[in-house]
């Protein structure tokens, strides 16, 4: 009778927990068809968002070809001072130079790219520590005889905490300890 209650337990709280992961980024896959939500800095004449090949997923992606300089865009994302956050952002070259990149928290360096080859669309992810509660997440583009696309822009916290689950998972393997050491006892 008692393990088919802590089963039941485990069952109950297995099913009715969930990773809690807020998106602090918005807008960060241009689903608005506009920037909305960044701020654009720079040359911005031949920057915006269009669908089809520019899209990475959804139907709306972001370009950019700034010309004579540096263009982007930047938002600032509500932070708790020294918490853990984890990035990722989908990037396009066309494979024309001179061209650059880079990504920025704070001003913090997260990927940089000179003359980045033609490809298809890539994955950057990784992790930053926030500095204080309101953390700049900057991305500056130059691609002077092309374009790069860009889209699915992302910022989670990284759950330091053990999950509910897990702690479920823990409680579990206690009781069968428990359990297997009453049998052997009786």
């Amino acid at each position: 009778m008692f393990k088919k209650i802590i089963l039941g337990l485990g069952v109950v709280f297995l099913m009715t927990t969930h990773a809690a992961r807020a998106e602090l980024v918005s807008n960060g896959g241009f689903e608005s068809g506009s920037f909305s939500s960044w701020t654009q800095f720079g040359n911005t004449t031949f920057d915006g968002v269009s669908g089809g090949a520019v899209a990475h997923s959804g139907t709306s992606g972001g370009f950019f070809g700034s010309i004579g300089g540096t263009s982007g865009i930047y938002q600032a994302l509500t932070t708790v001072a020294g918490s853990i956050y984890q990035y990722s952002f989908w990037l396009d070259a066309d494979g024309g130079t001179p061209s650059s990149f880079s990504a920025t928290a704070d001003g913090m360096s997260l990927v940089s790219q000179v003359n980045p080859g033609n490809g298809p669309y890539t994955l950057y992810s990784g992790i930053f520590t926030a500095l204080d509660a309101s953390t700049e997440l900057r991305f500056a583009f130059r691609n002077v005889p092309g374009f790069f696309h860009f889209d699915d822009v992302s910022v989670n916290a990284v759950n330091a905490v053990p999950e509910p689950g897990s702690l479920v998972l823990l409680g579990l393997g206690l009781a069968a300890i428990a359990v297997a050491r009453r049998r052997k006892s009786a």
